[in-house]
């Protein structure tokens, strides 16, 4: 906890594992470094059944996560340590592990690299990218100005780089964790992000909805109804020449900046979890959560 004691703009924690539940003292030294003003970036692993992102949460502390996660390194402003402790409190307690202190500037830069190049791209307080404050004064509200085509508007999209691909899913993926969010090359896709369809990232949103739902115009007149707060404007395209599925499409107008506008489509997701509809569904999953 000292290392975390001592940061005083930047912490980079990376540990497979998080259990805070009944960790008090852990998640007070957090607390007090956001308090600070401390740009935490939190990396665990992505695929671990047990992880305490409850306790992250409440700390409004949002984690990147990383399949197949091994490592554990922290890494404040002046020194980083390399350890075999994960930030649990059975292993604070119990375990018996080992740890090595840098000892010079060029042995800790020398990890935020290995952090940076292996595990994930952070980022330090003057850089950081996620997740983004947006400043209201420049957010875009209205309701969807639904147009049906049969088929896509002839404007040429904007192909993401795998930079940005791998950048919108690291935020997309901090967000909606219990989601299974896909990426390739070009695009994310995540088959449970939302209850009544599929959902698909790029340069543009794309809800992909089942026209067999016997609830399908309903919920397309519901989103319709919605009235989004979003940074961009966007066009709003309902394609219907598919026999078996209607492709609703958020199309922003005009340039973007790749943070912005996954946090817009962060937003589109969170808005339309938290409509009343959604409540209604004839088909859900009933233990999960929605946010």
């Amino acid at each position: 906890m000292t290392l975390i004691d001592d940061a005083e703009k930047n912490l980079i924690i990376v540990s497979p594992y998080v259990e805070m539940t009944n960790w008090e003292k852990m998640k007070k030294c957090l607390s007090k470094s956001l308090k600070k003003g401390i740009n935490i970036n939190f990396i665990i692993r992505k695929n671990a059944k047990n992880n305490d992102l409850l306790s992250l949460r409440q700390l409004n502390i949002q984690p990147l996560l990383v399949q197949d996660l091994h490592a554990k390194v922290y890494i404040n402003d002046n020194y980083a340590i390399v350890t075999s402790l994960n930030i649990t409190h059975y292993s604070d307690i119990n375990s018996i592990d080992i740890a090595y202190q840098t000892e010079n500037e060029a042995e800790r830069t020398e990890l935020v690299k290995y952090v940076n190049k292996y595990i994930v791209n952070v980022k330090s307080k003057e850089e950081k990218v996620t997740p983004v404050e947006i400043n209201t004064k420049h957010l875009v509200s209205g309701k969807t100005n639904l147009v049906r085509l049969q088929h896509r508007s002839l404007r040429e999209d904007i192909e993401l780089s795998e930079f940005e691909v791998d950048k919108s899913h690291q935020i997309f993926s901090s967000y909606f964790s219990y989601s299974n969010i896909k990426m390739s090359s070009t695009y994310l896709f995540c088959g449970d992000v939302l209850p009544f369809c599929d959902v698909m990232i790029d340069c543009k949103y794309v809800i992909k909805i089942k026209k067999s739902r016997p609830d399908c115009e309903m919920i397309l007149k519901k989103i319709e109804e919605i009235n989004f707060n979003l940074f961009y404007k966007y066009d709003f395209e309902l394609l219907t020449s598919h026999s078996s599925f209607y492709y609703l499409d958020f199309l922003p107008q005009g340039k973007f900046e790749i943070t912005k506008l996954v946090n817009d489509y962060i937003e589109i997701t969170n808005t339309i979890l938290k409509s009343d509809f959604i409540k209604v569904l004839k088909v859900r999953d009933k233990n999960r959560v929605w946010i």
